[in-house]
């Protein structure tokens, strides 16, 4: 969190404004704040508007700071933000506090899971002729013109393939890799893990077509004789020239359309329902087949392409979703699914030890379990994984 933010949030404290999950932050924030300050550590945040703002929240508090009691009727939610706080480099839960267990036909979760590496550039192209080709994890995007190359001028094939950018191209990111493409009319997708992307161009055609799978952020080239579309499941989006961000995962309740500037027209795909986007404004369309319309934080929304997790009162299931297409790793969970929703961030490019953490202070442990070369972390309460491993013994 940066110091702007950090402000903001304590005035909000400061004048009984915030939620229960922002207040259990701050008190778990001075806490922690004020230990490390006793232990000599230095700190990102010295301005004195802060260190005045914690004097008050001190002077609030019914207890020393070193023994915050008041604390634990919100730990759930401290507890998140915790653990997910990690985009300020020094507020992280080390793993000595956590004590992450694992019963005894299992790894330890904070031993195997230093291993499981966080995902990269890494995706898949396919041609018009049916020829694919792993594009190199050293660059981070492709450009399709006369010739596809690679952000820094680079050939793609070792050949030319002219024809191919005016018929079909396909890029196809797995669990863990992410990647860029610069189509020819200059309009920039971002794609997230997991995602598939198919690009056709026509250019007798007075429309410019894309079929997208999973999440990807546009950045639409204006053209107004030539409107841009993209199809997703159950939905069409229009646009002239724009930037949003479609989510459209298969194992997601909703699609969520989110715009971040100018103006977006979504339809369902039968045609009968259509809405108008401002931006900050979010179009889901969920199982009943209805269009939707909220306003949303975008940078929380689209926090995964400055390389980051979000979470803003994020249910635990859509939590361990985004993660587990991020480190290419199966999740089930034990027993009845835990109601809590977390609250934080976190960096993309930690091991999933340090994103898994939070799970600890939630009552709930893991174990990491590899079959066939597949990962799959079990998340359970500590009782029902007692009881699990009983019945094993």
């Amino acid at each position: 969190m940066n110091e702007k933010r950090l402000k903001e949030l304590l005035a909000r404290y400061l004048a009984g404004s915030c939620t229960d999950a922002e207040r259990a932050w701050v008190e778990a924030w001075y806490g922690r704040f004020n230990h490390d300050v006793e232990d000599g550590q230095d700190h990102p945040f010295p301005d004195h508007e802060i260190r005045e703002d914690l004097a008050a929240i001190q002077s609030g508090l019914p207890v020393p700071a070193k023994k915050p009691h008041r604390l634990k009727r919100w730990l759930p939610y401290a507890a998140a933000v915790l653990a997910l706080a990690t985009m300020s480099t020094w507020f992280v839960v080390d793993n000595q506090h956590i004590g992450l267990s694992a019963g005894p036909d299992h790894e330890a979760g904070g031993v195997l899971t230093q291993a499981i590496e966080p995902g990269g550039n890494r995706a898949k192209l396919t041609l018009a002729d049916g020829r694919t080709v792993d594009l190199r994890s050293d660059q981070t995007g492709i450009v399709l013109k006369d010739d596809i190359t690679y952000l820094d001028g680079t050939a793609v094939l070792n050949q030319e393939v002219h024809g191919n950018k005016s018929n079909y191209v396909a890029l196809t990111t797995p669990k863990g890799g992410t990647y860029r493409v610069t189509l020819p009319d200059g309009t920039v997708v971002w794609l997230n893990a997991a995602s598939h992307l198919t690009y056709r161009e026509d250019t007798t055609a007075h429309l410019r077509l894309v079929k997208l799978d999973g999440e990807a952020f546009f950045e639409v080239k204006s053209d107004k004789r030539r409107p841009f579309k993209v199809q997703t499941r159950g939905q069409e989006v229009e646009v002239l020239g724009t930037s949003f961000n479609i989510n459209s995962y298969s194992d997601e309740p909703t699609v969520r359309t989110t715009l971040a500037e100018g103006s977006l027209k979504v339809r369902d795909e039968s045609g009968q329902q259509a809405v108008v986007l401002k931006p900050g404004q979010q179009a889901t369309l969920g199982p009943a087949n209805r269009l939707n319309v909220r306003e949303v934080p975008v940078d929380d929304v689209l926090a995964w392409k400055s390389g980051m997790f979000s979470f803003n009162n994020t249910d635990i299931e859509a939590v361990m979703r985004q993660l587990s297409r991020w480190y290419n790793v199966a999740v089930e969970f034990e027993g009845d699914i835990p109601q809590i929703n977390l609250w934080g961030e976190v960096y993309r490019d930690v091991n999933a030890s340090e994103a898994l953490a939070i799970l600890e202070f939630f009552g709930l442990t893991y174990s990491v379990e590899q079959q066939a070369g597949t990962k799959r972390i079990v998340i359970f309460n500590k009782h029902i994984k007692e009881s699990h491993y009983e019945k094993k013994d």
